[in-house]
């Protein structure tokens, strides 16, 4: 029991049981955008009309009913496309770590994604990863060349190998790669450990 502000309050804390991890399964890799919420690294596009409504919430009044609408109708959008994607499949999601991001949106979304995501693996049993969103729509996914001059918009055009995909798709390819690698890493550097403890 809690006393906040004169009133006594019940506070309830329970542990949650450690989440089941599926064993077998495909990876996958979400680029996170404006124009389409996510694509991912199988080239297919989710929440594309939800630029419409970014659009609608910036021409309201702040403070206003019309703009509070426009938020919620975002926000119910969010979730039901994000519970739209099929993960029965996927045993790893992989997106980027965009809460260090500068100039971020004005009507930014991101925080919310994360937080369905969360939700959604953990429901199911899959590894989520963050990585760093670092030079991915700059680096082509095919032969790993960087060059700012490889993206153009919504282009991706490799100035070396000459591939030409979509934006956000090249970025997902990337965002993928990068996170079985670090995962890989991670896995290696817990392998070296236990040798060592179990050497000495």
């Amino acid at each position: 029991m809690k006393k906040i502000k004169h009133n006594f309050n019940l506070v309830f804390i329970y542990e949650k049981e450690n989440p089941f991890i599926k064993k077998s399964g495909h990876s996958i890799g979400f680029d996170i955008g404006i124009n389409k919420l996510l694509v991912d690294s199988n080239n297919k596009f989710y929440g594309q009309e939800l630029k419409q409504i970014y659009e609608k919430i910036k021409s309201k009044e702040n403070e206003s009913k019309n703009k509070f609408q426009a938020i919620v109708h975002r926000n119910n959008e969010i979730n039901r496309v994000l519970n739209s994607i099929d993960l029965s499949n996927i045993n790893l999601v992989v997106i980027e770590d965009l809460f260090k991001m500068k100039n971020k949106p004005k009507y930014w979304v991101y925080p919310r994604i994360i937080n369905k995501f969360t939700v959604l693996c953990q429901e199911q049993g899959i590894k989520l990863e963050k990585v760093s969103p670092a030079y991915t729509s700059q680096t082509c996914s095919e032969c790993r060349f960087k060059h700012a001059d490889n993206r153009s918009n919504e282009s991706f055009k490799c100035l070396k190998c000459k591939i030409e995909l979509d934006a956000d798709y090249n970025a997902a390819k990337n965002i993928l790669h990068r996170g079985v690698y670090n995962l890989s890493a991670k896995k290696s550097k817990s392998r070296e450990v236990e040798d060592f403890i179990n050497f000495y």
